[in-house]
C-alpha cells in the first residue's frame, strides 16, 4: 500500500509566513489521546467543588477560572467556547445572582474570550496578556462605577467609605488590648491618610488583579496546551526573555515625582501610574530572575525557596522590582544588541 502524501507547509511553499485561519472558522486540532478531550471540564469542575466546599481556598482557585474556557475556546473554537462560558454564566445567575454573574464576565469570562481570541491569531504573548488585562479592567472599572452611582456616591467615596469602615473596627479591637503601647492618635492619623490613598489608587488596584489574573492564566493555559495538546500557538512564549520599552521609565520617574508635590487630583492620577509601572518593572525583574534560575539550571527546591522569599517579604519584592528598573542600564540578560562599527556602516 502507497502511503499518504505528506502535509505540505504552504507558509515554506509560498515562500511567506503562514497565517492560521480565524479560530471561529475551525476547529484546531484534537489530541491524540481521548481522555484529553475532557481535561477542560475536569479543571473546571474542580475548581467548582473547591469554590463549593472549600471557600477560602476557593478565592485563590478561582483565580483560573479562565483556564478550562480558554481552552474550550482554542480546542473546539470560538462558538463552543462562547456557549460554555454562557452557560456557566447562566449558572452562577441561578446560584450567586446576576451582580456575581457580571463579576465572573469582568474578572474571568471577557479574559478568556480576549485570550481565546488573541492566542487563536498568534498574537505575541505579551500583546495578549495586554489586552486581556485591558479588558477586563475597564470593563471592571465601568460596573463599579455603574454600582455607586445608583448609591449617589463616586468610586473613591465608595472605597474610603469601605476601608474606614474595617480600620475603625481593627482600632476598636486595639484599643481593647490591655497594656497597649500603641499611640492610638498617631495610628488614627495613619489609617486616615492610608484608606484616603488606598481609594485613591482603586484602578490600579484594578488593573494590577487583572493583569495578575491575565499573567497567571496565560502560562497555565500555555504549560497545558504544550504538555497535552501542540506546540501551536505556544512555542515562542518565552517569559524569560521580556522586558519593558525603555522609554517606560519616563512616565515612572514623573508619576513618582507627581507623589511628592501635586495637588489631589495630580496625585491621584500619579499614585495609579506608578503602582501599574512598578508592578510591571516587578515582572520584569521576575523575568531576569526566572532566566537566571534556568541558565544555571538551579534545582527546584531553590526555586520554590526564593519565589517565597519573594513574594513573603516587601523588601525583597522591592529589590526585584530595581532589578526590572535598572535593566534598562545593566542589560543582564544581554538582550539588546550595540551594533558595532562595522554593522553601522
Amino acid at each position: 500500500m502507497r502511503r499518504p502524501p505528506a502535509a505540505i507547509d504552504r507558509g515554506d511553499q509560498a515562500g511567506q509566513k503562514y497565517r492560521p485561519a480565524p479560530i471561529h472558522c475551525r476547529v484546531l486540532a484534537l489530541p491524540e489521546r481521548r481522555a484529553v478531550l475532557f481535561l477542560p471540564g475536569v479543571i473546571l469542575l474542580a475548581i467548582l467543588l473547591v469554590a463549593l466546599f472549600f471557600p477560602a481556598l476557593g478565592v485563590f482557585v478561582g483565580i483560573f477560572t479562565p483556564v478550562p474556557l480558554i481552552l474550550i475556546y482554542l480546542q473546539w473554537g470560538k462558538p463552543i467556547g462562547l456557549i460554555s462560558m454562557g452557560v456557566l454564566f447562566m449558572v452562577l445567575v441561578s446560584l450567586a445572582g446576576p451582580q456575581q454573574a457580571m463579576i465572573f464576565v469582568a474578572e474571568y469570562a471577557l479574559v478568556a474570550v480576549i485570550m481565546g481570541e488573541t492566542i487563536g491569531l498568534s498574537l505575541p504573548y505579551d500583546r495578549s496578556i495586554f489586552f486581556s488585562t485591558l479588558g477586563s479592567a475597564v470593563l471592571s472599572i465601568v460596573l463599579i462605577w455603574m454600582f455607586v452611582a445608583d448609591m449617589g456616591m463616586s468610586p473613591v467615596d465608595f472605597f474610603k467609605e469601605e476601608i474606614d469602615r474595617a480600620l475603625q473596627k481593627y482600632l476598636e479591637s486595639a484599643q481593647e488590648l490591655e497594656n497597649s503601647s500603641v499611640d492610638m492618635e498617631v495610628l488614627k492619623k495613619f489609617a486616615g491618610e492610608a484608606s484616603r490613598m488606598f481609594a485613591q489608587a482603586f484602578p490600579a488596584i484594578i488593573a494590577i488583579g487583572a493583569l495578575t489574573v491575565a499573567v497567571i492564566n496565560y502560562f497555565s493555559v500555555r504549560f497545558l496546551w504544550l504538555k497535552f495538546y501542540t506546540s501551536e500557538y505556544f512555542a515562542a512564549a518565552d517569559l524569560t526573555r521580556w522586558v519593558l520599552p525603555d522609554y517606560w521609565v519616563w512616565p515612572f520617574i514623573i508619576s513618582g515625582g507627581a507623589l511628592l508635590g501635586l495637588d489631589s487630583a495630580g496625585f491621584a492620577i500619579g499614585l495609579n501610574v506608578f503602582l501599574v509601572l512598578f508592578t510591571l518593572y516587578f515582572l520584569q525583574g521576575m523575568a531576569i530572575m526566572h532566566h537566571f534560575l534556568q541558565a544555571k539550571n538551579a534545582p527546584r527546591p531553590l526555586w520554590v525557596i526564593i519565589y517565597i522569599l519573594i513574594f513573603a517579604q516587601p523588601i525583597f519584592m522591592g529589590l526585584i522590582m530595581g532589578v526590572g528598573l535598572f535593566d534598562i542600564w545593566l542589560d543582564f540578560r544581554k538582550l539588546r544588541v550595540t551594533a558595532t562599527p562595522d554593522q553601522e556602516e
